[in-house]
């Protein structure tokens, strides 16, 4: 699923233990949210990594894999797909044998409710595949990313662009070890920006909290579907909210550390230098 990662689900909706919650205070002293929306993101996002570090110390121990650990940030509860005109998400994940252990993947009921991603023993590549899209809009798609000391000091990282890069076009960013990442998109080409992370979204707040990126962890890799409009009062939802307005495929991996880049180097060369031996007779 994560490639050369170790990959370990936490499920966490509370901090608890007296360690994590010191650790967050005297984070939190340290940095100066803009707004108070902000700071309640930022404490929300502070509480929820730390008790996941708290809960792996000790427990992995790796050379060369970074950890990736999924965040629910508090979201336990699916969200309704509603149908829509193909592609569909359903009708992508089956067209791309997308399946949970062996399973063909629901889109109903093989939800993450993942919204960021932890980095820990090393940095790691995030690959990008482009699957498909329904959307008009020209939708810039990437990685935001902050270091765990800072967790609301985002950079970003874009991968593509619906309708400019074609279906099939891969795309990979590298976020730095002891980090946490999420999704993002500027709609439109920046008219809006919406991410995983919900409390990030204007639109999308306290008890009205609808996920505008589906997360599925299948046996290829990630599963992404995107509903880049808004959350809308009347109806309830956020647009048609079918999410296929950009779907994407990513694979998470460490970075391989220099020695063992120079080893994969090395035995290249010696193969190359093996498949080069000059045949009987051959006049140099």
């Amino acid at each position: 699923m994560f490639g050369n990662c170790i990959f370990q689900i936490v499920w966490f909706t509370q901090v608890q233990g007296t360690l994590a919650s010191e650790s967050t205070r005297l984070l939190a002293t340290t940095l100066e949210p803009a707004n108070e929306s902000e700071h309640l993101m930022q404490k929300k996002i502070l509480k929820t990594v730390l008790t996941g570090l708290a809960v792996l110390v000790g427990s992995f121990s790796t050379a060369n894999a970074a950890v990736i650990t999924g965040l629910t940030l508090g979201d336990s509860g699916s969200d309704t797909v509603y149908n829509s005109a193909d592609p569909s998400l359903q009708s992508v994940a089956d067209a791309y044998g997308f399946t949970v252990a062996g399973n063909d993947l629901s889109v109903a009921n093989d939800q993450t409710q993942w919204q960021a991603f932890t980095v820990t023993g090393g940095a790691a590549n995030v690959t990008f595949e482009y699957l498909g899209s329904s959307a008009s809009y020209n939708n810039q798609l990437g990685v935001a990313w902050a270091p765990l000391s800072d967790p609301s000091n985002f950079s970003y990282l874009h991968a593509f662009t619906n309708n400019i890069d074609p279906v099939g076009t891969i795309a990979t960013v590298t976020v730095e070890e002891d980090s946490i990442f999420a999704f993002y998109v500027n709609v439109n080409s920046g008219n809006e920006q919406f991410y995983s992370i919900n409390d990030m979204n204007e639109d999308n707040k306290g008890s009205r909290v609808t996920d505008h990126f589906l997360i599925f962890d299948t046996d290829q890799g990630l599963l992404v579907g995107l509903e880049d409009i808004r959350y809308n009062k009347s109806s309830g939802k956020l647009g048609d909210q079918d999410y296929n307005d950009v779907i994407f495929k990513v694979n998470v991996a460490g970075v391989p550390e220099p020695a063992s880049a120079a080893l994969l180097v090395i035995g290249a060369g010696m193969l190359l230098g093996r498949n080069r031996k000059p045949r009987r007779g051959q006049v140099h």
